[in-house]
């Protein structure tokens, strides 16, 4: 067992630490509190035996190695899990905990929660490297490059091409594992054999609510010997590493002293030598290389653990927890490493153009071939023409090579000096390479509609019908506590997050679009296994709102979009963005309230007014200025026609940002939508007029429960 000597180089990265010991004991735990609680609710169990087991769920409570040492005796740490889970409940709820489970129905559940906390991650620091590759992509499309066959020059490339051919690897592995994390991760519930016989006719019931608390899947059956989602899973990392250890070893090669093309330019001691001070080895790419290079043999060992006996495995499942531990691990490092070496390397186009010029004019023989046989109209066939150049292209070619061909007897006829020099230009012949780079880069904006795993927080009784709340540019998830708080009392289960770049959702590079901000929210409820939800957004959140009931409608019931707007002008938000990205958030955060608040509310709630600053100045600059692209390209006025939920539009009376004008536009464009104007308030009416809009968001709502 490591103590750690390896882990800075071979498990570096967020998602060590997502698949560590104590995220599966905390995995295990989360199955026990939700069985708990589907248990009570299906009547299984007493609701407050589920709120005693519930309590004590907190991997914080329990001495992982000693679970370790203990499962010897059972086979599996669930089974001492269990024992110390029911000796620290309450003894009257302590013969509750594990009510017709068994040890395999915890641990891979766990399996399953621990994979999609390490997928998320993964997700975002792969889409990180495929934004690097699409800019290097798009930047480097004309930049001349030897092609290189068997390690040999070859014909010329671009880096453009170079980088579009890794961008394509990576785009490949993500969509691997984003259809593996929305559709393959299921919860395990079958009892001692696959039948639930311990819970009699509440099995189906309590295994459907225990799925949809753990936002897994409920699949038909128990999969305790059918192995085909942890293959598919090893399957989705191991083409992952095999796209990473593809560029990594790329760029190690293309660093090397005598080639030279790219360079890691890391912090100061980063890529030297403890015997060779001269070197400035690519060190990130090395240990992505180096990390990727254990993934096969890991997802070989998974297959072959995947051939298991009758309804449990002798063994078998057993030689699973390690390799597939180590699996997401090896891919998460990989994929740090990756990341780290993009962020790091440096390109140099004079020493491609220069390894281009090294073999000289010969690289294009080819072109010159192709032009003889068209010249002759096919007198001269294609093998007599590349015999006639090869002559003449033989090592220790030089620079007399364009005039010994103009000389060739067969050529002359049909090809002079100039002819022949312009197709030995390597300019002239790169064919669909361009095409090639704006193919992928087509491709990638279209698919990089990658959701990230954004905070949320849940309010109010779990039988409540799902009502989500999606707030303003620049706040998070505070900004709706009068509501949040309303629609609890009056039966919703509420869902507040935080959009992507604001609050304590991730940060992934920008630009985004309002199409990643409605794939995060899709992501969201189907992580939480809500089928469709009442849908009330403010400002950017009204805009997803409108988004998601052009382009989701199955999923929003109806529809409340607050001070919001689908008119707003493109330059504004470009500047804006432009200016956050150069002095943060806090450069507009004094502007922000005047247009969020009137001036007589602002005057009576000084405190109130400071807190919504400093929200706005908290923000991350980048996730800012991404999200006011997101608002510049936005698209959806000419649609919202299609629109078929239920709709209420709520304007503020004195809404500098988003006019009442611009509320009827879109109330009169959507069927049979209202519109209703809030006074006093500004942009955040919710906020200055609280009780007003939680009256009719709650009537709305009733209307269409």
């Amino acid at each position: 067992m490591s103590d750690g000597l390896f882990d800075g180089v071979l498990a570096a990265g967020p998602v060590a630490e997502a698949v560590g010991d104590r995220a599966w004991v905390q995995g295990m735990l989360d199955f026990e509190a939700a069985l708990a609680c589907a248990s009570g609710t299906a009547g299984v169990i007493p609701r407050r035996a589920a709120d005693a087991i519930v309590s004590r769920c907190d991997a914080a409570l329990y001495d992982v190695a000693e679970l370790g040492r203990e499962a010897v005796a059972i086979g599996n740490p669930a089974g001492p899990l269990v024992r110390a889970l029911t000796a620290r409940v309450a003894p009257e709820a302590a013969g509750y905990v594990h009510l017709g489970a068994t040890s395999q129905d915890a641990l891979d559940s766990a399996a399953m929660l621990v994979t999609a906390r390490a997928l998320d991650l993964l997700i975002v620091d792969l889409t990180v490297c495929a934004q690097r590759l699409a800019q290097l992509a798009e930047t480097h499309a004309g930049t001349l490059q030897v092609g290189r066959s068997l390690l040999q020059q070859g014909p010329p490339v671009t880096f453009g091409l170079t980088a579009a051919g890794w961008l394509g690897g990576v785009a490949a592995a993500l969509d691997r594992l984003s259809e593996v994390r929305a559709h393959r991760l299921a919860a395990q519930f079958g009892g001692a054999v696959g039948t639930l016989a311990g819970l009699g006719d509440k099995g189906i019931e309590v295994r459907a609510d225990l799925a949809r608390r753990l936002g897994l899947a409920d699949p038909a059956m128990p999969w305790h010997t059918e192995r085909g989602r942890i293959t598919e899973i090893a399957g989705a990392l191991g083409q992952t590493c095999g796209a990473i250890g593809k560029i990594a070893r790329d760029i190690a090669l293309l660093a090397q002293t005598e080639v030279a093309e790219v360079g890691e330019q890391g912090p100061p001691g980063t890529g030297g030598s403890s015997t060779m001070p001269h070197k400035r080895n690519p060190v990130a790419a090395v240990l992505a290389a180096g990390s990727a290079a254990a993934g096969p043999g890991l997802v070989s060992t998974l297959l072959t653990a995947a051939v298991q006996e009758q309804q449990r495995a002798v063994g078998a499942w057993h030689a699973e927890w390690r390799p597939y531990t180590e699996l997401l691990r090896t891919t998460g490092s990989a994929v740090h490493w990756l990341r780290t070496s993009l962020d790091r390397l440096r390109i140099d186009t004079v020493r491609m153009r220069a390894n281009l010029d090294r073999t000289g004019p010969v690289l294009l023989a080819e072109n010159v071939a192709i032009a003889l046989v068209d010249a002759s109209d096919g007198a001269v066939g294609r093998q007599r023409a590349a015999d006639a150049i090869a002559a003449h292209a033989a090592p220790g070619a030089d620079a007399d090579f364009i005039e010994r061909l103009a000389s060739d007897p067969l050529i002359n006829p049909f090809l002079d000096r100039d002819r022949i020099a312009a197709l030995l230009d390597p300019a002239r012949y790169l064919g669909s390479a361009r095409q090639f780079v704006d193919r992928a880069l087509s491709e990638w904006k279209d698919r990089a509609r990658v959701a990230v795993s954004v905070n949320y927080v849940l309010d109010g009784p779990e039988d409540g019908e799902p009502v989500v709340l999606s707030g303003s540019i620049g706040s998070d998830l505070r900004m709706w506590e009068p509501q949040a708080a309303a629609l609890a009392a009056a039966g919703y289960r509420v869902l507040r997050y935080d959009h992507r770049g604001h609050g304590d959702s991730p940060v992934p590079p920008g630009p985004y679009r309002m199409a990643d901000l409605g794939a995060d929210a899709l992501a969201l409820l189907g992580r939480l296994g809500i089928e469709d939800a009442h849908w009330v957004g403010l400002s950017l959140g009204g805009m997803v709102g409108a988004w998601l009931g052009e382009y989701a409608p199955q999923r929003i019931r109806s529809l409340t979009l607050c001070c919001t707007s689908v008119e707003l002008p493109a330059a504004a938000w470009s500047e804006r963005a432009a200016a956050v990205r150069a002095a943060g958030a806090a450069v507009i955060a004094e502007v922000s309230v005047a247009r969020w608040f009137t001036l007589e509310w602002r005057a009576a709630h000084p405190e109130r007014v400071r807190y919504f600053a400093d929200m706005i100045a908290g923000q991350a600059a980048e996730g800012y200025a991404s999200c006011c692209e997101a608002i510049q390209t936005m698209d959806i006025a000419g649609d919202l026609g299609r629109i078929t939920a239920p709709t209420l539009v709520i304007s503020g009376a004195d809404d500098p940002a988003t006019p009442p004008e611009h509320g009827h536009r879109i109330a009169t464009a959507i069927p049979r939508a209202r519109h209703e104007i809030v006074g006093p308030g500004a942009h955040l009416a919710n906020v200055e007029s609280p009780q007003r809009v939680s009256e009719l968001i709650l009537a709305h709502l009733k209307e269409n429960s």
